[in-house]
């Protein structure tokens, strides 16, 4: 079964030198938190997802999941 991701997540973290540690603790959540919404368990709430659109220079149109 293939995982589903915020790919532009991903490729953030991958070509930068934070960690999901810094940025969690920047963002005041947990590192497992960030991780769960990088790989889709958890959907971040409106305010987080700009947050963290701003924070990691993604889009914020790539963090909204949209309905199906």
């Amino acid at each position: 079964m293939q995982r589903r991701v915020y790919p532009d997540l991903v490729t953030y973290f991958n070509k930068s030198d934070e960690t999901q540690a810094q940025v969690a603790k920047e963002l005041g959540i947990s590192t497992s938190y960030l991780c769960m919404i990088k790989w889709r368990e958890r959907e971040p709430n409106l305010d987080l997802a700009i947050r963290l659109s701003e924070r990691c220079g993604v889009p914020l149109e790539s963090l909204i999941r949209k309905a199906s």
